[in-house]
């Protein structure tokens, strides 16, 4: 029961960054008008698992989630481990 209130906590923990990441990156690409998109790797680091067989899918669907807050219209392509979030006109 404790790994599972860890967890809990931790999980609210990264919400809370995932939300400060996301404000900066916003106010960043509203200062910098010719910011075309973001290159990210989701993919699992060391030891991190996020369920069976999970290699970063978890991840990227987050990330999408943060990037998508930022108000701009993605299309996001993935090339193997690294997706690349383009903004849309």
């Amino acid at each position: 029961r404790d790994k599972d209130a860890y967890a809990e906590v931790n999980r609210g923990e990264l919400y809370r960054v995932m939300a400060t990441v996301s404000a900066i990156v916003s106010d960043y690409l509203d200062k910098h008008k010719d910011i075309l998109g973001i290159r990210y790797n989701a993919k699992a680091k060391g030891g991190e698992t996020f369920g069976s067989g999970d290699k970063g899918e978890s991840r990227d669907k987050l990330y999408r989630i943060f990037i998508q807050k930022t108000g701009k219209k993605v299309e996001f392509v993935k090339h193997g481990a690294t997706v690349f979030a383009i903004f849309k006109s």
